[in-house]
């Protein structure tokens, strides 16, 4: 339970050290981390160019922000 409250900078540090490891054994024992990077930065900028602004969307979307706010005097005429 110590490793949960995150306060405390022994713990930051523990935390810090455990997810080092993986990467640190990926590079070490894989023979062409430059393909490993490639594929891992294609999934995260297809994370960040879509899949984040369509959730983004979807959710602003789905709020009723007329019956909030009230009448939104910039918003398109082709909504």
């Amino acid at each position: 339970m110590w490793l949960l409250e995150d306060h405390k900078r022994s713990v930051k540090g523990f935390w810090s050290i455990i997810l080092t490891i993986p990467v640190l054994s990926i590079v070490t024992w894989y023979r062409n981390p430059q393909t490993l990077v490639t594929y891992t930065g294609g999934f995260c900028g297809a994370f960040i160019l879509l899949i984040i602004p369509a959730t983004v969307v979807t959710y602003a979307r789905e709020r009723k922000t007329e019956e909030l706010y009230g009448k939104n005097h910039n918003a398109s005429p082709y909504g």
